[in-house]
């Protein structure tokens, strides 16, 4: 007796194979292939008997329920290992950003603000003024940087939902803040690809940025946030509303916007019309 699935290869056995009489039983669940049950005659038999064949017959659906729970099981041990590893890459990544960007800047700022002290303590007003002004652009430094690492976390709701939900939720939660002046619609696929966690990140951020612009910017009554998954993942955030000005301003959204799709080989384009289109192309890379 073995399993062979739907690539012919064979996934469990139990006895010898042997050439006489062979029984090929389709597997399925809920009319999706699994495979096929291969069932051959005992060693020094010359068939199968017919009550055998009945019997082997009727176990069938319980076999692929059996198969399908197995395949289910594998799958969610996959979807675990892919969120322990990407927990720990994303520990990793904020622990580096802690010890290379933020930790030189507060160390520069407590050095300075120690030479402050003694600059004060001699009466020399000017050298603690000067030293004022670079802490100052110091601590600048490190909330851009502070920004920056909490703007590459990943956000908690992609772990609990998916992408898919996250953004239905957002969208939901734009619709309920503007009372009816602003609806928000998404489609999106009902089943997305397993995706690396840099571009589902990538996604809902994008996405996001997208929709706060239209909230602040457009002055529009409809917003469409279309996902599709052919030749990569594409996002796609159309407004009714007055479109972009004639020369637009690269703000800071935008420019996130851009720099996420490109640091992943990926684009983002603004065209403007009947309202606006920010559209960004991601490639898929299963993960």
């Amino acid at each position: 007796v073995a399993f062979r699935a739907t690539d012919g290869a064979v996934q469990a056995s139990a006895g010898l194979p042997v050439a006489a009489a062979t029984l090929v039983v389709p597997l399925g669940y809920a009319g999706s292939p699994l495979g096929e049950l291969v069932v051959t005659a005992r060693p020094g038999e010359h068939s199968l008997p017919a009550a055998d064949r009945r019997l082997v017959e009727a176990l069938a659906p319980q076999v692929g329920f059996v198969v399908h729970a197995a395949h289910l099981n594998d799958e969610l041990e996959t979807a675990r290992r892919r969120a322990v590893l990407t927990g720990l890459a994303e520990r990793d990544r904020l622990r580096r950003d802690l010890h290379d960007g933020l930790g030189p800047s507060l160390s520069g700022v407590a050095l300075g603000l120690e030479a402050s002290q003694t600059a004060l303590a001699g009466g020399d007003t000017a050298t603690a003024s000067e030293l004022a002004g670079r802490l100052h652009t110091e601590m600048a430094t490190a909330i851009e940087e502070v920004r920056r690492i909490i703007d590459g976390l990943r956000p908690p709701t992609l772990d609990q939902v998916g992408l898919v939900t996250a953004l239905r939720a957002r969208a939901e939660a734009i619709n309920t803040r503007a009372g009816g002046r602003l609806r928000v619609r998404v489609e999106a696929p009902d089943r997305m690809p397993d995706l690396l966690g840099e571009v589902e990140v990538a996604a809902f951020r994008i996405a996001e940025e997208a929709l706060t612009n239209v909230v602040r910017h457009a002055d529009a009554q409809e917003c469409l946030l279309r996902i599709t998954t052919e030749a990569g993942l594409h996002i796609e955030v159309r407004d009714d509303g007055r479109g972009l000005p004639a020369v637009p301003r690269q703000g800071v959204g935008l420019d996130s916007m851009r720099r996420r799709a490109e640091a992943l080989g990926g684009s983002l384009r603004l065209e403007n019309g009947d309202g606006t289109l920010l559209a960004a192309h991601l490639p898929v890379v299963s993960s």
